[in-house]
């Protein structure tokens, strides 16, 4: 046999069996961190002997070792991406939790998932974003499992583009029961606070657990929800609280089917935003909306106030309100019944120019939403 000859043989040699050490790996279901745990049975032993004696023949062997390095990194990362790694019992613990219809809607690069049996990356919600990359250009994720998460959270303003989705509001919480007392302030009370823009959170509650204080009782200020990052938006979701329930800080918000429970001032804020299809539910006899709570459909008695500001600069509008509370006999004088031409302007996503930032807005894909109107409102764990 020539050398040419002999050459072409080990070359054709070196082909199939490194082939065949590809597939094998692709076609298994455990590896490890280095090619010789991850090609640890016995016929991919003999196999990497023979390949490994027939690259030293050929002078290539770092060539082929840098092959298989690639091949067992990429298996490994794929693996790692799509099936998280869990850290209760394997035959416990089911992939098809952590399915969602967001992954491809939003195209989402990172899938974080929280639970609290040991079947998920994470048992702390606060935890799970830490660990997200800072100021991600594309979309991440963190699933939730059902049950409540006792935890006081904080997006920071550099965890951008991020998404939190529960298993339904009704079925997914994360409580805390801070006052503004026990904090310092009603800003820093909240169990949830947000500060990173394009924040988005689909089916789960945010509550917050402190007793509703007496009338007239100072710092009994209790924040369920903070919103103080642009763009942000939710879907599904219920905010429970008693005085100041949902603090909505700044910047741009879309409230999508969602419900919103409290007792005192419990929509407050400078945001501006769009509240569409939600229900607002009064655990007292009256209560006021103070700030920019536009566009929802105020379902209670009502007796709308506003913080002292100067008429000129504040716009008291109602349009096509029902029930008790839409007796406009003894609004401020500066109250004004719109027309629809003058509504119009509130009543859609371009008040918050949402053609610009909402996914929703183009592809209204949101069957899955766990809402209001689709079950009960009463919550459970």
């Amino acid at each position: 046999m020539n050398t040419r000859t002999t050459i072409f043989f080990w070359l054709t040699t070196i082909a199939v069996v490194l082939v065949s050490v590809i597939v094998s790996l692709h076609s298994s279901h455990s590896f490890g961190s280095s090619i010789s745990t991850s090609l640890g049975s016995n016929h991919r032993i003999f196999e990497l002997e023979f390949l490994g004696e027939a690259a030293r023949k050929l002078g290539v062997e770092d060539v082929v070792i840098s092959i298989l390095e690639t091949v067992v990194y990429r298996r490994h990362h794929h693996h790692h991406h799509h099936h998280p790694h869990r850290r209760g019992n394997e035959s416990s613990c089911s992939d098809s939790l952590w399915k969602s219809d967001l992954i491809s809607l939003y195209n989402i690069s990172v899938v974080y998932t929280v639970d609290t049996k040991g079947c998920a990356n994470f048992s702390s919600v606060q935890n799970a974003i830490d660990a997200l990359p800072d100021f991600s250009h594309s979309w991440t994720l963190i699933i939730l499992d059902s049950g409540t998460y006792r935890e006081k959270v904080v997006v920071s303003s550099n965890k951008t583009n991020l998404i939190v989705q529960g298993q339904g509001y009704l079925n997914t919480a994360i409580a805390w029961n801070d006052t503004a007392n026990s904090t310092g302030g009603t800003s820093y009370s909240s169990t949830f606070a947000t500060f990173a823009p394009r924040f988005v959170a689909y089916n789960i509650s945010f509550m917050n657990t402190a007793p509703a204080p007496d009338p007239g009782e100072v710092g009994g200020q209790a924040v369920a929800l903070r919103v103080s990052g642009d763009q942000s938006a939710f879907y599904g979701c219920g905010f429970y609280g008693a005085q100041d329930t949902l603090n909505d800080d700044q910047g741009r918000h879309y409230y999508k089917e969602c419900y919103i429970q409290g007792s005192i001032d419990f929509i407050f804020g400078n945001g501006r935003s769009l509240f569409e299809d939600c229900t607002i539910n009064s655990t007292a006899k009256k209560y006021r909306l103070v700030g920019s709570a536009d566009a929802s459909r105020l379902m209670e008695e009502i007796q709308p106030t506003i913080k002292r500001a100067s008429p000129s600069t504040v716009l008291f509008g109602e349009y096509e309100c029902y029930g008790p509370g839409a007796n406009s006999t003894y609004r401020v004088a500066y109250g004004k019944q719109l027309k629809q031409s003058e509504a119009a302007h509130y009543l859609d996503a371009s008040f918050i120019d949402g053609e610009e930032w909402l996914v929703s807005a183009s592809t209204n894909s949101l069957d899955f939403l766990d809402s209001p109107g689709r079950s009960n409102r009463s919550y459970s764990t």
